[in-house]
Formats: structure tokens, sequence, C-alpha cells
């Protein structure tokens, strides 16, 4: 069974906390594997990184942060990442961690012109999208969890669209295993309707707040590690 290293890049509010527990939580819920082959590592706070040789996977968590916010940690990451790119470690990227991928490939993120994006965003996939080992499964079009309003604005050269939709591209991949993915396939009902209710104040258009068909998006954490 693959060892997996999870890396929190930030964790949710105290408010959202309190109702549907921290961000390992979430991951642990929908990881098809036992727990013991899961680590997390709280990133954001620290530059406790493992040795490249201890795990197979990464996955790389959402955040508060912006990937051009000038913080320790961070460049430090963004270091440590283009080391395992380089080395070939499969790693999966969830909203900040699409974007934070995207950028230490040499791609651009900025803030979307259009607003935020938040609620059940409609995805279709591209032709290379559909024939991914990532999407295995999934239709063409599908809805999923989102909650952003930086973007992947340009990619480089090397990567590949996998999926997009109105807001900008919703999933890229690099050499066949670097995944991006813009939504949030860790998000259950739940933690999704906490988000809504706390960006509805905000005055920003909610997409489809009724939909209730999110579920389909956790199978990217199936088809990534049986990829590998």
């Amino acid at each position: 069974m693959n060892k997996i290293s999870v890396f929190i890049a930030g964790e949710t509010s105290s408010a959202i906390k309190s109702k549907v527990g921290p961000k390992k939580n979430w991951y642990l819920n929908v990881l098809p594997c036992s727990d013991s082959n899961v680590s997390f590592y709280d990133i954001y706070k620290d530059d406790n990184f493992p040795s490249l040789e201890s795990d197979d996977l990464w996955i790389i968590s959402g955040s508060e942060y912006s990937v051009y916010d000038d913080l320790t940690w961070l460049n430090s990451f963004k270091y440590k990442i283009l080391e395992a790119i380089n080395r070939g470690k499969p790693i999966l990227g969830v909203c900040f961690g699409h974007q934070l991928l995207a950028n230490v490939l040499g791609g651009t993120v900025v803030k979307n012109k259009l607003g935020w994006e938040v609620g059940y965003a409609p995805i279709e996939l591209t032709s290379n999208g559909s024939n991914s080992l990532l999407f295995n499964n999934f239709s063409t079009s599908f809805y999923a969890a989102e909650t952003h309003q930086d973007i992947v604005h340009e990619l480089p050269a090397k990567c590949t669209i996998l999926a997009k939709n109105n807001m900008g591209i919703q999933s890229f991949s690099y050499n066949d295993h670097i995944f991006g993915v813009q939504f949030h396939p860790e998000f259950n009902q739940k933690i999704l309707d906490c988000y809504i209710k706390l960006r509805s104040g905000s005055n920003i258009d909610i997409i489809y707040p009724n939909k209730k068909n999110i579920n389909i998006s956790s199978l990217i954490f199936k088809n990534f590690i049986n990829k590998f």
C-alpha cells in the first residue's frame, strides 16, 4: 500500500472547524486507504518536511494564503516541491495546492477578474481529461465544490489542461505524475454548506447553492492513488 503525505497548507476558520472538524479529518474521511498509511504535515506552521524517500505520494491541501505571499514556510515549500517534481514524485494539488504546483512549474496565478467561485460549479472535461486516469468513471460534465478567488491563469507548455469551466482552468497535469484540481474533492455536503454560509454575506454570487451531487469528485483521490 502506498504511503501518502498530506500537506495541510493552512487550517480552516475556527467557526468552520467547530462544525466539521480540522482539515485533516476531511481527508481521512475520503482517502481510500488505511489511516496508518497517511501522514499529515502542518506545513504552514513549520518546515517539518519528510524525506523524499519516506513516502510514495503527496497531496497538497487548499489554503487561505496566496501562492504569491512572501512567507518563509511557503518559499521553502516551493523549493521542496520542485525537488520532488524533478525526482518524479506523484503529487496531487487541491485548490491552493493546484495553484502552487502551477506556480512552481512556471505558470501564472492571479485573482480572477470574474470574482469568487463559491458553490457547486459545473465542470467540463477536455478530451485529454476524459482520457486521463485521474478522471476515471467521471462523466464529461460534473459538479464539484468550489471556494476560491485565485486561479491558474496560464500554464507552461508541457502542462495539459484536463478540465475547465467559464471561471478558468479546473484541472491540469504535468508529465503524467503531477496533477492539480481547482475544486475540493475532500469536501462533503456539510463542509461546503459552511463555506457557502461564510461567503453569502460578502456580495458573492453562490453557484447552484441547492445542488447536492458533489460526492463524485472524491473519486479523484481513489484514481490518483490507484494510478501509482
